[in-house]
């Protein structure tokens, strides 16, 4: 795994897959583990994982519906967790939608925590069936939301010209921020590219800038030798 050096290091993603990373003190360069989004859905090698994830996404789904149902002070993560893990065993079995909804609410009913009665279920089963679809088409109609990557650059020393001009040209695609990490000279220029990329410190990663005075003029004098 390639190891991040020199004066210039980098926390955050770019070109959808270049992972940049702090870890232990240290930083690091990887490739974003996984396949992406595209492949996943075309390709027929994941065929089986898409199915896997369709049954986990609609046993969710009938999880939720089924538990909004259950008493307000007997609500809590354990119960809605074993109500979604119940689901997803039923879906990957196979079970029709309208028996899994049946399954839970007969496991609610017998914890006391759901004040339905089994006949209101069945009146309510049409609307929460419709429901389930209507959130999974939305899902699939949801547009991707389109914006620059995020990405920090950190900078321990004054940088040269060559990534100044870098910083210039090659940057516009990314959405980034800048922190000086050390100790700085009180008269150093931060160059003109950083400007609006600027961050005080991140206190998060233990990072912050420091200006110090500039150093006082060494003047020499001649001493008269004897």
């Amino acid at each position: 795994m390639p190891k991040q050096v020199g004066p210039i290091r980098g926390i955050g993603t770019i070109d959808g897959n270049i992972n940049f990373y702090r870890s232990e003190g240290e930083y690091w360069v990887r490739t974003k583990p996984g396949v992406d989004t595209d492949r996943f859905y075309s390709d027929p090698a994941f065929e089986g994982s898409r199915r896997a994830s369709g049954f986990f996404g609609r046993a969710n789904t009938l999880a939720s519906l089924i538990y909004r149902y259950v008493y307000t002070n007997r609500r809590c993560n354990a119960l809605y967790n074993l109500c979604k893990k119940k689901a997803i065993a039923f879906k990957n079995l196979g079970i029709e939608d309208e028996e899994v909804l049946r399954s839970l609410y007969a496991f609610l009913a017998s914890l006391h925590c759901i004040p339905i009665s089994a006949e209101d279920l069945e009146l309510y089963l049409p609307g929460m069936i419709r429901e389930a679809d209507a959130r999974k088409a939305q899902k699939k109609e949801k547009p991707p939301i389109p914006g620059k990557e995020e990405f920090l650059v950190l900078i321990d020393e004054p940088i040269d010209e060559e990534a100044e001009e870098f910083f210039m040209n090659e940057m516009d695609d990314y959405n980034w921020k800048a922190v000086f990490n050390g100790t700085f000279p009180k008269d150093y220029k931060i160059p003109i590219c950083f400007a609006g990329h600027l961050m005080a410190g991140n206190r998060s990663l233990g990072v912050q800038t420091i200006l110090t005075r500039a150093k006082e003029k060494i003047i020499d004098e001649w001493v008269l030798m004897e």
